[in-house]
């Protein structure tokens, strides 16, 4: 298996072990064919292997090598490499978010939520009320130069939490603002800028820093990222934060709807 990162920060992945579930990987990771490998340009790709090897998981920097154990499953797998891809980026200065990003003409903006609140159904809610929108990604998302790239697909699930279909979303798309909306499901509706100095805490409150910024389980073991590479996970969001990839970050609270005509009115204004 390969995971590599083109020269643009895009990240696409040559695995035979999605190929029983691709239409699951791509709900769950960002990855597609990159700008560099459609023009024959692998020189200017950074490429991890990804082995299986022994009970661990361990990560090679010097080799560019992470190694999982051989009896993971599908599952843990494609979880695994979620935290690998994100704190590969925030290595590289790119931001990794667990979010829905929403393409507005060629703006964007993401909507961050803790599980369960609805952020899916929020992007959702938006694009199906507004010609502009579009869905990049609904549940994972990087910030690359000039452009966001997000997951292929969405999975869609019925009242008992089974998936019932998947269905597609853009993938990839320019952007040339991005801002960033913490929602929160709320009695009482309400909407402000959150002040620079509180973006880091909003973040991680809005489940945006989830998979580089938790620990993570496979095969029984617990395994932190931080540990694995060698970094201090917080102090890379916070100083890939101050870079300006993201110039405005807002809490909403109250109804989907209330979110939903505040997010947009704030688009059509802006952009």
């Amino acid at each position: 298996m390969k995971l590599c990162f083109d020269a643009y920060g895009q990240v696409y992945l040559e695995a035979k072990e999605a190929n029983g579930e691709p239409d699951y990987w791509k709900s769950k990771l960002a990855f597609g064919v990159s700008e560099a490998q459609k023009q024959g340009e692998r020189k200017k790709e950074k490429i991890w292997e990804i082995k299986p090897w022994g009970q661990r998981v361990k990560a090679d920097l010097a080799r560019q090598r992470i190694y999982f154990p051989e009896n993971a499953s599908s599952q843990e797998l494609c979880y695994a490499l979620r935290v690998m891809i994100d704190t590969i980026q925030l290595l590289e200065k790119r931001l990794p978010f667990h979010a829905a990003g929403i393409g507005y003409r060629n703006h964007c903006a993401l909507i961050f939520a803790d599980s369960g609140q609805g952020k899916s159904y929020l992007a959702h809610l938006l694009c199906g009320s507004d010609q502009h929108c579009r869905i990049i990604g609904d549940d994972h998302i990087y910030l690359l130069p000039g452009r966001i790239q997000g997951n292929r697909m969405c999975r869609l699930r019925d009242e008992k939490g089974i998936t019932a279909e998947y269905i597609k979303n853009e993938g990839v798309s320019i952007a040339e603002n991005i801002v960033g909306i913490c929602f929160s499901k709320a009695e009482e509706n309400a909407a402000y800028e959150i002040p620079h100095s509180q973006w880091y805490e909003w973040l991680a409150h809005s489940d945006a820093l989830k998979y580089a910024g938790s620990p993570f389980r496979m095969q029984g073991r617990e395994y932190r990222a931080g540990e694995l590479f060698g970094c201090d996970i917080e102090e890379l969001y916070q100083s890939t934060l101050k870079d300006g990839a993201v110039q405005k970050l807002f809490l909403v609270k109250g109804t989907h709807d209330y979110a939903a005509d505040s997010i947009r009115k704030y688009m059509q204004d802006t952009f």
